[in-house]
């Protein structure tokens, strides 16, 4: 079938090869990190699998364009928002520093363990995003830099919330110690928090992915884990654009890059990090598509029920320094972002410096795309491809 379907689109996908190739160099690639590397297999693949996500991913069918039609219809019913030029953090100034984002006023966060990096407030040095009705922001090259979906949406299905903390306490404890990202991508605790990764991952040191979880979780709270995953998917679905969603489902048919267990490929995200009060300096993801951010905590829940307060006051700021705007965030918000651009989660706010605040990135790694082989050679499909 893949065999089929992958030649059926060849003659197509070489055109838009040659077209495209010399205005890739010129620009990144959207929402994607590919690497600079032509030579290996690895990044060859990547390379690949966009070709195919893009080409692919328009429309062939009347109904599927009906369906993207109704699609940008809805994600521009959303605040559209614009970039705040007096806010703007210059990207030269990023350049080797590193900068974090205060949830307060104040220009400090708790516990920096970078003496010479710089603070700024998340509220008071950008422009604020704090709506309850959805937000998106769109670069001037068309790129969707993120989707902030409608509360009411991204709360409807977050059912047994308690029963999803208690699964992320058992992660937290599961772990003698935080996970380090490297230099240039910091998670800093606010206390004794820990920041800890799950699900798919490339090995380090040797090729392949590998899927891992902590020994001392439970298949129980494994279980919760994935449920909460794959909600969030479900919401996220309804604000990507279509055509971002069937060209990546096509390229996964192609490469057939690794899934979590019992997955299925229309599973977008294999990879969770999960950190209970943590924030970030500001850095961009070697991310191949959309990552979510959705935050959990139980002051945010309602009295009576074990659902999320409508009205839930703000826990975090996530922040796009480059353009100048933070996005509040609350308790069981989904935020859709695109990990090339400069982003980082700010620290508590004042409201939430007692309480727990469980911040969940799902993402989809390059690497994993590329299947982290560089002993793999090229299918014949792949291969044709190749740009």
């Amino acid at each position: 079938m893949i065999c089929v379907i992958g030649f059926a689109f060849v003659g197509v996908i070489a055109t838009f090869v040659v077209a495209s190739t010399a205005k890739a160099k010129k620009r990144h690639v959207g929402i994607r990190h590919l690497f600079e590397s032509r030579n290996t297999t690895s990044s060859q693949r990547t390379r690949v699998a966009h070709t195919a996500a893009v080409v692919c991913g328009v429309p062939r069918t009347r109904q599927q364009s009906k369906r993207d039609g109704r699609k940008q219809v809805k994600l521009a019913s959303l605040e559209q928002i614009a970039p705040s030029p007096e806010h703007m953090v210059d990207k030269e100034d990023l350049k080797g520093n590193t900068l974090f984002f205060s949830g307060t006023v104040n220009r400090i966060v708790p516990n920096n363990p970078v003496p010479d990096s710089t603070t700024l407030s998340a509220v008071r040095d950008l422009k604020v995003v704090n709506t309850l009705n959805g937000a998106r922001m769109v670069s001037e090259s068309g790129d969707t830099i993120f989707v902030l979906v409608p509360r009411c949406n991204a709360i409807e299905p977050m059912s047994n919330v308690q029963k999803t903390l208690g699964a992320l306490k058992k992660l937290d404890d599961a772990k003698t110690t935080s996970e380090i990202r490297g230099k240039t991508r910091i998670p800093c605790a606010e206390n004794d928090g820990k920041y800890v990764t799950v699900g798919l991952k490339p090995n380090r040191g040797k090729p392949g992915v590998v899927e891992s979880w902590p020994n001392k979780l439970s298949d129980s709270d494994k279980n919760k884990l994935q449920i909460l995953m794959r909600r969030c998917q479900h919401v996220a679905n309804g604000y990507i654009r279509s055509a971002e969603l069937r060209g990546l489902r096509f390229a996964n048919l192609i490469l057939g890059w690794c899934e979590l267990a019992g997955a299925t490929t229309e599973t977008i995200w294999a990879s969770l990090a999960a950190a209970r009060n943590h924030y970030l300096n500001s850095h961009t993801d070697e991310d191949f598509f959309y990552s979510l951010l959705t935050i959990v905590s139980e002051y945010g829940l309602q009295d009576d029920i074990d659902r999320y307060k409508p009205n839930a006051e703000v826990c975090n700021y996530f922040t796009f320094a480059e353009q100048g705007v933070s996005v509040a965030l609350r308790p069981g918000d989904i935020l859709l972002f695109n990990p090339v651009y400069g982003h980082c989660l700010s620290s508590r706010t004042s409201a939430y410096e007692t309480k727990d605040v469980f911040s969940l990135s799902m993402y989809l790694k390059t690497a994993i795309v590329g299947k982290n082989d560089n002993s793999l050679p090229l299918t014949d499909i792949e291969n044709r491809l190749l740009w």
